[in-house]
């Protein structure tokens, strides 16, 4: 073949698989991934295209149980990315170079053991590294241990694609440091470890930093890779509710942190639990929460749930409570709700105060809601605390439908309590939050206030009654 031609079949070759990660797949490493490894690759591929309607976060996280894949994700990923912009670069970083070279190199040559003879003679390993081509050194991976981040700290290269293995075990400041430097437009990072502990930055980006990130989960239930003889020796070995079968098998974090209210796993399969279902299993109870706010960065949140389901959350900053309580009823009208089978909840702490008579229309059933309220259970310390720890139950139990927002989630798990002198336990307060993570839980509270069942109305105890049926009209279409 002379020299032209063969430039040209590469030079199609090229194309076709540098726009589709797919194709690179099939044609260029004849490697079939599983359904689980295409649902990240899908993440990859759309924050390289960026097609319509796509989320773009520049970040993506992975827990994942053993067995999975990970690695071999990381190796596609790596290979795709990298190739697709000449002269770009990917950084593959872990807490110890021993796992860089033996593990993640070994597996990339692996994995390119039966790529196209194209790809196998322009992709070429080193020990430390992945060249790509012969005309350009920094058209590469390069493997960096974490402990030596600063070898890429300066950096801020356009189409920088930084991989953080075994993420669990990097340390807080190396992790900031690894961010920081993907300020480009066209950079992504993409961290992927087995959970083995959720109060670090590994674990933060499914919890207070979730919003920022694209979260994946693993199992080792859902893959082919990973034998079912296997999972039954797991099973009957450590047992299916040990953190050793959380994180190994199912890919998910230990037992929730001590501190914090709600587990973020309950808040995820809540967003997959069936709507209608929990609606029914609520008693089709009607009621809307609302969280008021001032003018500034605060928001203003309507919760309007169903039962156990959370049919409608609106929230909006820069708005004044009066359009909130507006919506609030605006959204009662539209579901042919009437006043006598309809709670509001509204916070009754702060400008909720002087909301509340304007709420007080006609025979409207206006519940308040005040943080430091009385709880009806003395282990709470106030009534904040008890509607959190009401709807911490209900989620744990799994009869809990929730939109897949990543605020609210991120808001409802990150929320922590300790014990006060009385052994109480005491939920920290919103300055305290705010202080922690860097904003206001508004959308969480209107929640919790929503699914709280004992909220006083005119001074008196309500009894709220399980027994109503859905109306004719069901609005599932949450905002």
């Amino acid at each position: 073949m002379v020299v032209k031609d063969y430039l040209n079949l590469w030079a199609g070759f090229y194309e076709r698989i540098r726009n589709d990660i797919f194709l690179f797949c099939r044609e260029g490493l004849r490697f079939e991934p599983t359904e689980q490894q295409k649902e990240a690759l899908r993440l990859i591929q759309n924050e390289a295209l960026r097609p319509s309607g796509f989320k773009y976060k520049k970040q993506i996280a992975i827990k994942s149980g053993q067995g999975c894949g990970k690695t071999t994700i990381t190796n596609v990923a790596a290979a795709w990315w990298t190739l697709r912009w000449p002269g770009a670069i990917c950084y593959v970083t872990s807490p110890a170079m021993h796992h860089a070279k033996q593990v993640w190199l070994a597996e990339f040559r692996r994995t390119f053991k039966n790529a196209h003879p194209f790809l196998q003679k322009f992709i070429h390993t080193t020990k430390t590294s992945v060249q790509f081509g012969t005309k350009n050194p920094d058209w590469a991976i390069r493997l960096v241990t974490a402990s030596k981040v600063e070898a890429i700290a300066g950096r801020h290269a356009d189409h920088q694609y930084i991989i953080v293995e075994e993420a669990t075990g990097i340390e807080t400041g190396i992790w900031e440091t690894l961010i920081g430097t993907q300020s480009g437009d066209d950079n992504l990072t993409l961290a992927i470890s087995n959970p083995t502990a959720s109060n670090t930055d590994f674990g933060a980006c499914f919890s207070k930093n979730r919003p920022h990130w694209h979260c994946l989960t693993f199992s080792a239930l859902d893959t082919p890779l990973v034998s079912e003889d296997h999972i039954h020796k797991m099973k009957d070995s450590y047992g299916e509710e040990s953190d050793i079968y959380r994180i190994r098998v199912l890919g998910l974090f230990p037992s929730k942190d001590p501190d914090v209210v709600i587990d973020p796993e309950w808040c995820v399969t809540a967003t997959q639990a069936d709507s209608l279902v929990c609606a029914e299993i609520g008693g089709y109870t009607k009621a809307i929460g609302i969280d008021f706010a001032r003018m500034g960065g605060d928001e203003n949140v309507v919760a309007q749930r169903i039962g156990w389901s959370l049919i409608h959350l609106w929230a909006k900053a820069r708005c004044e409570p009066d359009d909130a309580l507006q919506y609030a009823f605006d959204r009662q009208r539209q579901m042919g709700w009437k006043n006598n089978e309809c709670e509001f909840v509204i916070d009754a702490t702060g400008i909720g105060q002087a909301m509340i008579k304007r709420a007080q229309v006609g025979d409207r059933k206006v519940f308040t809601f005040h943080n430091h309220g009385i709880p009806a259970s003395r282990m709470y310390a106030n009534k904040i605390t008890e509607a959190y720890f009401e709807l911490a139950n209900l989620l744990k139990e799994g009869v809990v439908h929730l939109p897949d927002d990543d605020i609210l989630i991120a808001q409802l798990s990150s929320r922590k309590y300790n014990y006060n002198k009385k052994g109480q336990m005491e939920l920290e307060s919103k300055k305290v939050y705010r202080k922690r993570v860097g904003d206001s839980p508004d959308r969480a509270d209107a929640v919790v206030m929503a699914f709280y069942r004992r909220t006083s109305v005119l001074g008196q105890i309500a009894n709220i009654d399980h027994h109503k049926k859905l109306g004719p009209q069901y609005d599932d279409d949450a905002e």
